[in-house]
């Protein structure tokens, strides 16, 4: 299914020409993949599901395999993909790098970080910004967890040490 899709919209890039048709083509073919699997309409697919559902399409994979898949696609760790997080992580990332726009949603997202407009992104911010979701724990456990992230996140983008973004 997913190669069949991809040839279709090559077909239709160099028919028309249209990258943003063509992305929204994808986006409802990634959408419609995920009602699909989404067997019990909850809005969310849940490992049962998304197990039923690649062995529906011919993969034959291993419990622990799915599970796998499930805790990467899962970003806040609830057990279930909702669409956003389905979308993310099946998105071309590479691809969307190079669209003109790529630079206005960068700023955009820095601009929702910088809590204070000073042009910075500490790790204050990111914590504010960072939900409170299913940390595994009790409460104070769940939060440095949290704390923890959000240190990882900051030295990861942090490109001159300094603390901030």
């Amino acid at each position: 299914m997913l190669t069949s899709c991809w040839l279709l919209v090559s077909f239709w890039s160099s028919l028309f020409g249209c990258r943003a048709c063509v992305q929204l083509h994808i986006q409802h073919w990634l959408q419609a993949l995920f009602h699909e699997l989404d067997t019990d309409k909850s809005g969310s697919v849940s490992l049962n599901e998304l197990s039923l559902g690649l062995r529906r399409q011919g993969y034959v994979l291993a419990d622990s395999e799915v599970e796998q898949l499930v805790t990467k696609i899962d970003a806040d760790n609830d057990g279930d993909i909702v669409l956003s997080e389905f979308m993310t992580t099946l998105l071309d990332w590479h691809q969307l790098q190079q669209e003109p726009s790529w630079q206005a949603y960068l700023d955009h997202a820095f601009h929702r970080l910088d809590v204070d407009g000073d042009g910075y992104i500490s790790l204050e911010e990111l914590l504010e910004k960072l939900p409170r979701v299913n940390y595994t724990g009790g409460s104070a456990e769940a939060e440095v967890q949290r704390c923890a992230e959000a240190k990882l996140m900051l030295r990861e983008a942090d490109t001159n040490g300094d603390g901030k973004i």
